[in-house]
């Protein structure tokens, strides 16, 4: 019932949490490091046994104090990433992993008071609003409206957790970024641009609330 306004809610939202090319500002990260932060947090979300948003969140998180905070040296990257994890499990998970859990996974590489120093940080950084939109939740609002088939939907899940490693995503909004991951999924199963009707139809169907 009320799914339509939580979608338009979601989308109202997207310019607030828009990240620019921050690299730019930060003349000690590359493209490649940021890529394999990427990927080390998708295998801490993997140990941990995390929710998809919990990671989706945390890697938003992440890209956000890079846009906002400058000078950042790649030793404090990983302490980064933890924190990033650490703020989004407590806002998704029901039994977050605790600040031990994160100092064993990193082999103590940083101490809890720089943990908890950078959670605040964070929060600062990000005027304490954890509501942002997401890549995940959008594809999986588009599969649901559009009646996608469950290996279909896990390909799409697959490129879009794929996206999260490429530096030239993270301008991209959330919404768009699903609809394109979506889209591929469907012509790399010889689907087309079909879902029992017109692709574009679908999306109209998506944005308008008007299930098929």
């Amino acid at each position: 019932m009320y799914a339509f306004d939580i979608f338009k809610y979601y989308v109202s939202r997207e310019g607030k949490f828009r990240v620019g090319d921050y690299l730019k500002k930060q003349p000690q990260i590359t493209k490649e490091m940021r890529a394999v932060l990427a990927d080390w947090m998708v295998e801490v979300q993997e140990n941990f046994e995390l929710n998809h948003e919990t990671l989706y969140l945390a890697v938003k998180l992440t890209d956000l104090y890079l846009d906002k905070v400058l000078n950042i040296g790649r030793d404090d990257l990983q302490l980064i990433a933890s924190t990033a994890i650490f703020i989004a499990s407590k806002f998704d998970e029901r039994s977050p992993p605790l600040i031990d859990d994160f100092m064993y996974i990193c082999e103590d590489s940083f101490t809890r008071e720089a943990l908890i120093g950078m959670e605040q940080k964070m929060l600062k950084a990000v005027g304490f609003d954890l509501g942002s939109p997401l890549s995940y939740r959008f594809l999986r609002r588009y599969a649901r409206v559009c009646k996608m088939d469950m290996g279909t939907l896990t390909l799409a899940r697959y490129i879009l957790e794929t996206s999260l490693m490429f530096y030239e995503f993270v301008p991209v909004s959330e919404s768009l970024m699903a609809a394109a991951c979506f889209l591929m999924a469907l012509r790399m199963k010889s689907l087309g641009d079909w879902v029992g009707r017109n692709l574009p139809a679908c999306f109209d169907c998506v944005l308008k609330g008007s299930p098929s």
